[in-house]
């Protein structure tokens, strides 16, 4: 979903492994890993910092 930090697990409800006896499937566990990209151009620098400025948010706040 839209918002979601990276760290966060995830059940996919159906869409595991079959069980070999029943056929049935399980869940699906995942975890949300967010990559920021290594380089960036002077423009995505200047939009990134500009959305930073706009949001007016700590992203690390509650972390600690």
């Amino acid at each position: 979903p839209p918002g979601t930090p990276s760290g966060t697990k995830l059940r996919l409800r159906g869409k595991g492994v079959p069980d070999p006896r029943t056929g049935k499937r399980g869940d699906q566990l995942c975890q949300i890993k967010i990559v920021p990209p290594k380089k960036l151009t002077p423009r995505a620098r200047e939009l990134l910092e500009q959305l930073a400025a706009e949001l007016h948010e700590n992203p690390r706040r509650g972390l600690w």
